[in-house]
């Protein structure tokens, strides 16, 4: 198993209570800025009144614990996204903008050819990112 996330705004991870399971030498609180490539690997325990804690691989460079309840978090409150989340974001836009095109919606064509634009620009940095851990 290897999902991958993509840190869609800059948020600070606090760990738990008990710092030594799932951060070994960490020095503070994590601070994940946009872009930043979130991979869950294999690894995992459970600490007991915690929960389950997966090793999370940050941009190839850093591995920390990170509870399944974080990472339930911030997925739903749209902190990151899965890789795939993107291509479908990256997918409908495109669709929206040949549907204004079609529609001959100018104001609607350049709304969705901008916003297409910027979420290209950042899959091919996440996507950058990602092929620099190979």
């Amino acid at each position: 198993m290897n999902h991958q996330f993509a840190v869609l705004e800059a948020f600070r991870h606090e760990y738990p209570v008990c710092r030594a399971c799932c951060a070994a030498k960490a020095p503070g609180p994590l601070d994940l800025k946009k872009g930043d490539v979130l991979s869950i690997t294999c690894e995992k325990k459970y600490v007991d009144l915690l929960g389950w804690f997966f090793l999370i691989d940050i941009n190839g460079e850093r591995q920390v614990y990170m509870s399944i309840s974080d990472l339930e978090d911030y997925y739903l409150t749209g902190k990151i996204c899965s890789f795939f989340d993107l291509a479908l974001k990256i997918n409908h836009l495109s669709y929206k903008v040949n549907q204004s095109l079609d529609c001959r919606n100018k104001k609607e064509f350049g709304m969705y050819s901008e916003q297409l634009r910027q979420w290209k620009e950042f899959q091919e940095s996440v996507y950058g990112k990602d092929k620099e851990k190979v």
